[in-house]
């Protein structure tokens, strides 16, 4: 799913006042037109939402994406929220021309892209990779409901969005920012769990989610955090990722030039056959051994499809997670599999 819409002055400074609240907001020069001018908004493994700002170069000399933020800023900042055509001076980089921003943008336009997500795996903090993997998955699906509204996400979604909320959950941080405010969990996060609980036929964790909504102590709070990394919580953690696949089916897959999408088949074909002659069982991603004691997942880390956007040394790379699961425990273990840029 994806479209592109002309959006109204109004509307632009909203959502460069969002981006200013929490210091993202950034401005990339395409290289091919000197005067179009490309601002995130949100971008993920599950959406490309980026601002298209083409500026009439008669108006408006800015001489590169830095002085077009600075100026930003203050219009975003300073300016009365009104149509485009007419607002606040600022000044170009040639000193002394007034510019009015607003006349000066020709047009202004957002184009959003909607992509499937439960293939992709990032490994920034070790320890459950497993586990943190999910968040990660959940924050896209939390994410693009606050910054997009609940239209950019679809029924299947909206019965998993509300996990976000679950403090012991979202300990699992994919990143090694663990703020305090995580550690808290809504009515609707808990009660999400208890759904995913009992879809997943854990009668026991369905009782802890019980007792955690009438005494949310950090006791239990903390008890529940070890359930679910242990080998007792992994039901729970297979019935989310099917849940996840589900939701993020329906959305498009990134695509990339033919020599990555050649490749990136050849390697999908290769590791299928490597973990066939290992003995394990199952079918790309999906891979276990026949006393199921390893769970294999083969996940991929992509570019955006929009690269003017991403790191320039990001890359195209397969793994694979391996969960060990023995009598009281339960262990996740990630390596690099291939990389092509």
């Amino acid at each position: 799913m994806s479209f592109m819409q002309t959006i109204t002055a109004e509307k632009l400074r909203e959502k460069l006042r969002r981006l200013v609240e929490v210091d993202a907001l950034e401005a990339v020069r395409d290289p091919g037109r000197i005067n179009r001018y490309y601002i995130p908004y949100m971008m993920s493994d599950g959406v490309e939402d980026y601002l298209i700002l083409d500026m009439d170069p008669a108006r408006y000399t800015g001489e590169d994406a830095d002085r077009l933020k600075e100026d930003l800023l203050v219009w975003s900042d300073i300016c009365p929220a009104d149509s485009l055509g007419g607002g606040q001076k600022t000044q170009g980089a040639d000193e002394g021309a007034g510019t009015d921003l607003e006349t000066a943008i020709a047009q202004a336009r957002e184009s959003c892209s909607y992509y499937q997500y439960h293939r992709m795996g990032h490994y920034w903090v070790s320890g459950q990779e497993h586990l943190r993997r999910l968040v990660y998955q959940l924050g896209i699906i939390h994410e693009k409901m606050t910054y997009l509204g609940r239209e950019a996400i679809n029924e299947r979604e909206a019965g998993l969005v509300e996990l976000a909320e679950f403090g012991p959950l979202r300990h699992f941080s994919p990143v090694h920012e663990n703020p305090v405010e995580w550690h808290v969990s809504s009515l609707g996060g808990i009660r999400a769990m208890q759904k995913l609980a009992a879809d997943s036929r854990d009668e026991r964790l369905g009782w802890l989610l019980s007792s955690f909504e009438k005494l949310p102590s950090k006791e239990l709070r903390e008890y529940l955090i070890a359930y679910l990394a242990s080998d007792r919580g992994f039901a729970f953690c297979q019935e989310l990722q099917s849940q996840i696949e589900l939701a993020s089916r329906p959305y498009a897959s990134r695509h990339f030039s033919n020599r990555i999408e050649t490749w990136a088949q050849k390697e999908r074909r290769r590791i299928d056959i490597s973990l066939r002659e290992e003995g394990l069982v199952g079918r790309f991603p999906h891979y276990k051994s026949k006393d199921g004691e390893r769970r294999i997942v083969i996940t991929e880390e992509m570019p955006f499809a929009m690269r003017l956007l991403d790191d320039k040394d990001m890359a195209y790379r397969f793994y694979q997670q391996e969960t060990i699961l023995e009598e009281g425990h339960l262990k996740t273990k990630v390596r690099k599999l291939a990389e092509k840029r």
